[in-house]
């Protein structure tokens, strides 16, 4: 006989989308989420003296970050999910009340900051524009105002109606 711990949780993590980015999604021309960092990285400037590295600029910091990531070193909390892993997709019809969409599978991931973005990310997320994807990062990443330029997760993921 197994003991099992009473705190198991087997509820999938929910990534609620809004009822445009929900058709996309069921109609496969939507296939990536982008989801702020929580907490946002911080440079430890001792960490980058061990590591042989006197200044950094953003784009260093943006290397180190994803081979960290690769080697396994960022993961729950920090990392939302991990490749492989299922996620529930619902849709917010109004405010406080979602409906369930289907799953999505975490194909890829992938580390990058709010203004390396491009038109091809945004499109993949479902956002027509980009003042569309604006107004849903917003909303996504409130708490975050006092960073210019945030890190953020790319989520590559297939539906699964």
């Amino acid at each position: 006989m197994r003991y099992l711990p009473d705190n198991l949780d087997f509820r999938l993590p929910k990534f609620i989308v809004s009822p445009q980015v929900s058709s996309k999604i069921q109609a496969g021309t939507a296939c990536l989420m982008i989801l702020p960092f929580r907490p946002q990285p911080s440079v430890c400037s001792l960490t980058l003296a061990n590591l042989g590295i006197d200044t950094a600029s953003d784009d260093d910091l943006l290397m180190i970050a994803r081979q960290a990531f690769a080697a396994g070193m960022i993961l729950p909390p920090i990392a939302p999910i991990q490749i492989g892993h299922a996620f529930e997709l619902c849709s917010a019809f109004v405010p406080e009340k979602t409906q369930r969409i289907g799953t999505g599978i975490v194909l890829k991931m992938g580390i990058t900051r709010i203004q390396s973005l491009t038109a091809k990310h945004w499109t993949r997320c479902g956002y027509a524009s980009k003042q569309e994807f604006q107004m849903y990062w917003q909303q996504a990443a409130a708490d975050l105002t006092d960073h210019a330029n945030p890190w953020c997760w790319l989520i590559q993921f297939t539906f699964k109606g």
